[in-house]
């Protein structure tokens, strides 16, 4: 490889580093040497994906302002509004969104954001996301909800909210399950807390046999990741 090309790969790692850990003037020194804002690593992830990611608000209001789409995407079809709100940081999440990053973007497997943030159990989050007109039962080609997701990995509290705002608990993934048996299924696996086990399949129970929204009278408020 010419040296030229080696300078120029060494300063997109340096760059995409410095946006990843929040480096600002780092990253302001290396874009005014010729890093660009639209390089990519080998999984196709942009600089502002890593800003996104890490929760660098700051980085991520620069790299836009400076010309960066907040619409890329990389291989899986993740884009920086998918990863904030995977990794739960609403200040960059409601930022993106903001300047125009789309709240119904799905990625390759039919994940939403809401999918995203269910999953990692960050409650407010997917409250957000609801507020701005996410779907509670979207579908990914795996047959899940973000209810079902929320219920595979144990998160109680997203699964009660989800269950009190009207998401269906009666709808079964491609492998013929419900919400409730994939929180059985996590529970005899993981340790659990019995009484906030307890009390999510009771809300999962009453929601399947509604038509309507329940209220969950064990919802938390604020941020949780249980």
């Amino acid at each position: 490889m010419p040296a030229t090309e080696e300078a120029s790969v060494s300063r997109t790692e340096e760059f995409q580093n410095a946006c990843s850990q929040g480096l600002l003037d780092v990253a302001q020194r290396l874009h005014g040497a010729g890093a660009s804002l639209d390089a990519t690593d080998n999984d196709g992830w942009t600089p502002l994906h890593d800003a996104s990611s890490n929760g660098h608000l700051n980085v991520a209001q620069w790299l836009h302002s400076a010309g960066a789409s907040v619409d890329a995407t990389y291989s899986l079809g993740w884009t920086p509004l998918h990863v904030a709100c995977c990794e739960g940081h609403l200040d960059v999440a409601q930022w993106l969104h903001s300047v125009g990053a789309s709240v119904n973007a799905t990625h390759n497997d039919g994940w939403t954001l809401l999918h995203g943030a269910c999953s990692n159990g960050h409650l407010d989050v997917a409250q957000w996301l609801h507020s701005v007109g996410a779907s509670v039962d979207a579908i990914d080609s795996d047959g899940y909800t973000p209810l079902h997701r929320a219920c595979y990995l144990g998160r109680f509290a997203t699964a009660q909210w989800l269950c009190s705002v009207g998401a269906n608990a009666t709808l079964r993934t491609n492998g013929d399950l419900t919400p409730a048996q994939l929180l059985q299924r996590h529970a005899r696996t993981a340790q659990l807390d019995q009484q906030a086990l307890r009390s999510t399949l009771a809300c999962l129970v009453r929601r399947a046999q509604a038509q309507g929204p329940l209220p969950c009278t064990t919802l938390p408020r604020g941020r949780r990741s249980s």
